[in-house]
């Protein structure tokens, strides 16, 4: 029971946590919290969804980093060498140190 793209068959969790992932954050948090709720989405959704829990999507650092500004209500650089598109570059870094890639994704909460 899918979709046929191409010569691939693409089934309905797959493009559901696709999608999910494609919103966000928060989105991500409600298909998690989904995923443990076979009561209200079904056995076929509940599986599919479960993937968020140990296999995100991950996307662009810059994303990140305008994240944690948002969020931290920071206009100052993130860290030294990390994120020059600070407004106010002027303004010492929020952290000591970064690296300038992430290692993992995590999902606080």
């Amino acid at each position: 029971d899918g979709v046929r793209t191409g010569e691939v068959v693409v089934d309905r969790g797959t493009r559901l946590v696709e999608r999910m992932s494609s919103l966000g954050p928060v989105a991500v948090k409600i298909a998690q919290t989904l995923s443990q709720r076979a009561d209200i989405v079904g056995d076929e959704v509940c599986n599919a969804l479960k993937r968020l829990q140990t296999a995100n999507l991950p996307f662009d650092d810059e994303l990140a980093f305008a994240v944690l500004r948002e969020s931290l209500n920071w206009d100052g650089p993130i860290a030294p060498g990390i994120d020059e598109t600070a407004a106010n570059k002027n303004q010492p870094t929020l952290f000591a140190w970064m690296s300038e890639s992430p290692i993992a994704v995590a999902s606080l909460g």
